[in-house]
């Protein structure tokens, strides 16, 4: 008797688990959402299209690309391309022309989604040009003047374009993902079809790193390539030197040494020049990377100095004052200026710690 009682208690558990369910659509009445409500995203990989891009935000120009400020790299995805066309008729029944036209009418929306929370988002359009909106580095939508702005996300329908623009304040090392769909106007959004682009940022003028100083050593940055039998066996700056000064290492050795291009101090704060020279130039600074006289300074911390290596190559190699107490920070910034156009520059940052290991 007690073993039935059990298997007749397991077998009424295994019922009432198995007979509801979290799933919205299973539901005998749907929601209906007002007009204040963000309706949720339907799940159906079917209507999702997606195209990713690494993009570098240094505009090329001629032959080179130039600083950060003047970016301008967009990823435009044609919605008539018959990959992207297809699932308009596939998932909305219609063409893309006549989803286009039903924006008109309002039979059509057009919104960002918001996939942390799987909710589409009643936001008024607000990017510059066409239809869309700006995007911060958390992939949301947001306000135009978000400090955190990175990129817009645009519609423009008479191109039948989805063009996804950095910013000028976009800033390297950022990688976010942007969502914008179209639906039908319903009780719900669950008839759409969804577009995301997966967007990699990257900045080839600007170098930063945390480093801490931890033995009787130093930080050195090797900047040439390495190079045998004609092919690279070792990355290191020669992209970034390329990209920046449109230059070869040779070139750019060159031009360190006939002063076409200055090996600058810099403020860390706000990246001023505070110095500049050729390949002979040393500096000698305090924590807050301000110069001081030499390493016998009272409040010498680092020393900043080009070395040539003709064999390992040409470096900058950055020692430290050992007597530094231990949990001491400090930060310095400097970098390759051509000094016809400041606009190409090459600029490493370091904000360093000193360790106790090994001292």
């Amino acid at each position: 008797m007690k073993k039935n009682i059990i298997l007749a208690l397991c077998c009424f558990s295994l019922l009432a688990f198995t007979a509801c369910s979290d799933d919205y659509n299973d539901a005998t009445s749907k929601h209906v959402y007002g007009a204040g409500e963000d309706p949720y995203l339907k799940a159906n990989e079917n209507a999702h299209v997606s195209d990713t891009l690494k993009v570098n935000i240094s505009n090329k120009v001629g032959n080179f690309k130039i600083n950060i400020a003047d970016a301008t790299a967009p990823l435009v995805v044609d919605l008539t391309e018959a990959k992207h066309a297809a699932v308009f008729e596939q998932q909305l029944g219609m063409s893309l022309d006549a989803a286009l036209q039903g924006m008109d009418d309002g039979s059509i929306v057009f919104y960002p989604i918001n996939v942390a929370r799987n909710k589409w988002v009643k936001m008024e359009p607000n990017a510059p040009t066409g239809t869309g909106w700006y995007f911060n580095s958390a992939s949301q939508p947001c306000a135009a003047d978000d400090a955190d702005a990175q990129v817009t996300v645009s519609l423009d329908k008479s191109a039948k374009t989805l063009t996804v623009t950095p910013l000028a304040t976009a800033r390297g090392g950022v990688s976010l993902a942007t969502n914008v769909g179209f639906a039908k106007n319903g009780p719900d959004y669950d008839e759409y079809v969804r577009f995301s682009a997966v967007y990699g940022i990257e900045d080839p003028t600007a170098v930063t790193v945390d480093y801490t100083f931890s033995y009787a050593g130093s930080l050195d940055y090797i900047l040439p390539d390495r190079v045998e039998g004609g092919i690279v066996t070792s990355y290191r700056y020669g992209e970034n030197i390329r990209d920046i000064f449109n230059m070869e290492w040779a070139e750019f050795k060159a031009a360190l040494q006939n002063g076409d291009i200055e090996f600058q101090l810099l403020n860390p704060e706000d990246g001023s020049k505070l110095d500049g020279g050729g390949i002979d130039k040393v500096y000698y600074l305090n924590l807050a990377g301000a110069k001081v006289a030499n390493e016998q300074a009272e409040d010498w911390a680092v020393t900043i100095r080009y070395e040539e290596d003709a064999v390992n190559g040409d470096k900058i190699t950055i020692p430290y004052n050992t007597n530094l107490a231990y949990g001491t920070t400090g930060k310095l910034k400097f970098g390759f200026i051509d000094t016809a156009d400041a606009s190409k520059r090459f600029v490493f940052t370091v904000n360093y710690y000193i360790a106790d290991l090994g001292r």
